[in-house]
C-alpha cells in the first residue's frame, strides 16, 4: 500500500479529486504535511472523515517506537517501525550551524560488512520513497529548528536502492515540498508524470545582500530550440547585482540533463551583451575515488568561489563601474553615483 509520502502533489491532488474534495483541500494536506509535519490527527483545519479516510487509504509509514538523547539534547536517536513489521534506525544531529538527520535507506543491509552490525543481520527489503522522506518528516516535528541537511548513513546502502532513493532526495529538494538551499543560482529541471520528458526548467535567484529570491519559469513549450540547446529570451525583473541595472534583458541557453549538462546566460543591454556566465558539466559514476575526490576538493572550492566573488566585486569597484540601489530606495536604473562605463570582466 502506498503511504502519503510516496506522492506528489499532483499526485495527491489527483487522489482527492477522485475522492470529490474541493481543489484547496490538497493544498491544506500538503502544507500540514511538508511543512508543520503534522500527523493526521494533528490537522485540525482538514474534516475529521477525510482524516479518516487519509489514514486508511494514504496511511503514514512510519511509526516511532522509542526516541533517546545524548548531547544535552543535540542528538537524537529513533527507533521506528515500518508498515507494523520492520524497525530501522534515524538520528537527527543538531550543531551550531546547522540540523542534519541521517536516515536508512534500507531495512537491513546485504553489504555484509564484517564492521557493520546491519550489514552481518542481512537484508530484509528496501525501503520505498514515503518511508526514507518520512524519516526526515518525523525528525523535522521534534526538531525546534529546520532540518537542512540530510544524509543517507543509516541502515542499508542507498544506491543499492537506487530508484526509490532518487525519488526522496527529488521530493526532499523539490521547490514545493520540504526543499530550501542557499546558492546564488538553483536549477530546477522539472518532468512530466513520465519520469522523462523535461517540462519547465525553473531558475531560483538569490540576491545575496538583500537576502531576496525570484524564480524565473521556462516552460520547455516556449523555448526555442537549437539542437540540443533549449533557448529563452526575457526581460530581467529581479535586482541580483548592485553593478547592473535593471534595465536589462536575459537570453537563457540549457540543456537537458544527459552525460553533459550545459547552461549559459547572456545580460543583454539592448542587443549589446553586457555580461555572460557558462556552466558545463559532465556526468561522473558514483565510484568511491570520484567521491573522494569531490569530498577533498569541495571546501577548497566553496571558499574558491567565495573569495573570487569578492574579488571581482572589488575589480569591478576599482574600475569605478556604476553602482546601482535596490529598486526598493531608488529608480532601478539611476547608478548611485555617475563614473566611467567600463566592461564588466567576462
Amino acid at each position: 500500500m502506498s503511504t502519503v509520502y510516496d506522492l506528489s502533489f499532483a499526485q495527491l491532488a489527483e487522489r482527492l479529486g477522485t475522492w470529490g474534495e474541493p481543489s484547496f483541500r490538497a493544498k491544506q494536506v500538503w502544507s500540514q504535511l511538508w511543512k508543520r509535519a503534522a500527523t493526521y490527527d494533528a490537522m485540525s483545519d482538514v474534516a475529521p472523515a477525510l482524516r479518516e479516510r487519509l489514514a486508511a487509504e494514504l496511511p503514514l509509514g512510519v511509526e516511532v517506537l522509542d526516541e533517546r538523547t545524548a548531547d544535552r539534547g543535540g542528538t537524537r536517536k529513533a527507533l521506528l517501525k515500518l508498515g507494523g513489521t520492520h524497525v530501522i534506525e534515524a538520528v537527527l544531529m543538531g550543531y551550531r550551524d546547522r540540523v542534519t538527520v541521517c536516515v536508512s535507506s534500507q531495512a537491513g543491509c546485504a553489504m555484509a560488512c564484517t564492521f557493520c552490525a546491519t550489514g552481518q543481520a542481512g537484508l530484509d527489503r528496501h525501503l520505498d520513497t514515503g518511508e526514507i522522506v518520512e524519516q526526515v518528516m518525523r525528525a523535522q516535528h521534534g526538531s525546534p529548528q529546520r532540518v537542512s541537511n540530510v544524509v543517507f548513513m543509516g541502515m542499508g546502502e542507498p544506491l543499492a536502492n537506487y530508484d526509490e532513493t532518487l525519488r526522496a532526495i527529488r521530493l526532499l529538494t523539490h521547490l514545493r515540498t520540504f526543499g530550501h538551499c542557499f546558492n546564488p543560482v538553483s536549477f530546477y529541471y522539472c518532468y512530466a508524470a513520465d519520469g522523462v520528458t523535461l517540462d519547465t526548467i525553473v531558475a531560483e535567484i538569490t540576491n545575496t545582500p538583500w537576502k531576496e529570491r525570484h524564480s524565473y519559469v521556462l516552460p520547455v513549450g516556449r523555448a526555442e530550440r537549437h539542437g540540443r540547446a533549449l533557448r529563452w529570451e526575457f526581460a530581467k525583473a529581479f535586482h541580483v547585482s548592485p553593478f547592473e541595472a535593471m534595465e536589462r534583458g536575459y537570453a537563457w541557453r540549457f540543456t537537458a540533463p544527459g552525460d553533459e549538462l550545459r547552461v549559459h546566460m547572456d545580460v543583454l543591454d539592448g542587443v549589446r551583451r553586457d555580461f555572460d556566465a557558462t556552466l558545463v558539466l559532465e556526468r561522473q559514476p558514483l565510484t568511491g575515488p570520484n567521491l573522494a575526490r569531490v569530498l577533498r576538493r569541495y571546501p577548497a572550492m566553496t571558499l574558491r568561489v567565495v573569495a573570487a566573488i569578492h574579488w571581482q566585486a572589488f575589480l569591478i569597484f576599482l574600475r569605478q563601474n556604476p553602482v546601482y540601489d535596490h529598486p526598493s530606495t531608488r529608480h532601478a536604473g539611476a547608478p548611485t553615483r555617475t563614473r566611467s562605463q567600463g566592461n564588466l570582466p567576462r
